[in-house]
């Protein structure tokens, strides 16, 4: 009988922590897959399609916090996930600190945008300025 009720205590210790393994960390997961595509998606006014990236980028928005954030601007080795963190955070703050604007406005990576089904590269700073205004 002892023997069940410490294996029952072991089984509900361990369930709760390998359910939160196996499920992890939302925001990895989606900066994970953003950074693998590696690709950044302008939308096309006027237009209503919606790519993988745009898909992940909702997705980020809802579930990463400010920190999270600008721990991605300042930290993510990926210019994408930079990008997208940077856009994340100027159309859910009113006010960017000074610091992340600066670095993301002194942040000459490239980063493959597509465009109406056309692949180019454009500086991280030249597109994140426009996200600013």
């Amino acid at each position: 009988m002892r023997k069940y009720v410490i294996l029952l205590i072991i089984l509900l210790i361990k369930s709760p922590v390998s359910a939160y393994t196996q499920g992890g960390d939302p925001v990895k997961k989606i900066v994970r897959e953003m950074a693998k595509t590696n690709v950044f998606e302008l939308q096309v006014s006027g237009t209503n399609t919606t790519g993988n990236q745009k898909v992940r980028f909702q997705q980020l928005l809802e579930n990463s916090d400010t920190l999270e954030l600008a721990s991605l601007i300042t930290n993510h080795k990926n210019a994408v996930v930079r990008l997208y963190a940077f856009q994340a955070m100027v159309l859910r703050q009113k006010i960017i600190p000074r610091n992340i604007i600066d670095r993301i406005m002194n942040d000459k990576s490239l980063v493959n945008v597509i465009y109406v089904n056309e692949t180019r590269q454009k500086k991280l700073n030249e597109i994140a300025s426009g996200f600013l205004y």
